[in-house]
Order: structure tokens, then sequence, then C-alpha cells
């Protein structure tokens, strides 16, 4: 079965972020103490607003959060 554009896109992602030193981790597996950057994927938002891709933790606040894309889309930031 062929990937999904998204999951295609995720696999990218991925590697950009630990390229730009991120630990990318499983939210349910989440250690926001493991780097300086931790990027939690699939992180569940409030009730009726689904998931967040990425949700980017960074010492302080949260600095913002992203959806997958597939490619030729410029990704959706959220700044927190």
């Amino acid at each position: 079965m062929a990937e999904k554009p998204e999951e295609v896109a995720r696999v990218e992602i991925d590697k950009l972020l630990a390229a730009a030193g991120w630990s990318v981790q499983p939210v349910k597996e989440a250690n926001i103490h493991a780097a300086r950057g931790v990027a939690l994927c699939n992180f569940p938002l409030k009730d009726g607003h689904g998931f967040a891709d990425y949700m980017l933790y960074w010492p302080g606040p949260p600095p913002g959060t992203t959806k997958a894309k597939r490619a030729g889309n410029v990704a959706n930031w959220i700044l927190l």
C-alpha cells in the first residue's frame, strides 16, 4: 500500500528537524528534557482541534506547532 503524501512529508520533516539538532520523539514516549529542542510527533490539541503533527519544545514555552503537508506545500507553522 502506498504511503500518503503527509506520511512521506513527515519522514522528510523528521530528517530535517534531526539535522537541525531537534530530538524528534513520539508523544507517547515524550521526554522534553532529552535535548535543548524537542519535537513531539502527533501532539493532541484541545478537544475538537485534532492533532499537531509536531509540537516544538524549547527552553521556555513551546515556540509553535506544525502540520505536515505533501511535497510542494509550505508547512503551516502556528506560533504560540
